[in-house]
């Protein structure tokens, strides 16, 4: 009896770190709901984690919009050789 009463409840698999982090990696910041509203996370945590998760799909940004950009550039300059 003392087994249950000591036992933390397990966690649904959404929750579960891996998960979050595949997640993160296919969707990007569409995970942030999935981490507050997660269980056992701190306030503290929550905190951090948004964060860290917000300010890395903004430097991702950043770079897709530079490497867009660029892109840009080459085609206007090989244009008129085609």
């Amino acid at each position: 009896m003392e087994n249950l009463l000591l036992e933390k409840p397990k966690l649904k698999w959404y929750f579960q770190t891996s998960f979050l982090m595949v997640t993160f990696l296919m969707a990007g910041p569409l995970v942030l709901p999935l981490i507050l509203w997660h269980p056992s996370l701190s306030r503290q945590s929550k905190f951090f984690w948004s964060g860290g998760i917000i300010l890395i799909s903004y430097l991702m940004w950043l770079v897709l919009v530079k490497s867009l950009a660029s892109i840009e550039a080459y085609y206007s300059l090989a244009l008129p050789y085609l």
